[in-house]
């Protein structure tokens, strides 16, 4: 939970807060999304689609935010792999 607050913290910092709506902000679903990998779930763009109605672009963008950030990384193959927090 300490990563998500600096994350979310750093976010806003960096590009201001994004505007929420019934599908809730980046943020939101970024930090929600952090929480499933924190937990040690395995979690993909289809999750972040079922919970908070988002189209798959949406998704997967939100994901490609977190790796770029170095937040997370994908290991293992595509079929078994899981995204994992990275240390830091």
């Amino acid at each position: 939970t300490v990563i998500i607050t600096v994350f979310v913290t750093v976010m806003m910092t960096v590009i201001g807060p994004a505007p929420a709506t019934a599908a809730g902000s980046p943020d939101q679903r970024q930090a929600w999304f952090l929480e499933a990998v924190a937990a040690g779930r395995p979690i993909a763009a289809a999750e972040i689609l079922e919970h908070w109605g988002v189209s798959e672009k949406t998704a997967r963008r939100d994901i490609a935010t977190l790796t770029a950030s170095g937040l997370i990384r994908f290991v293992g193959t595509r079929r078994s792999g899981r995204y994992r927090l990275l240390p830091g």
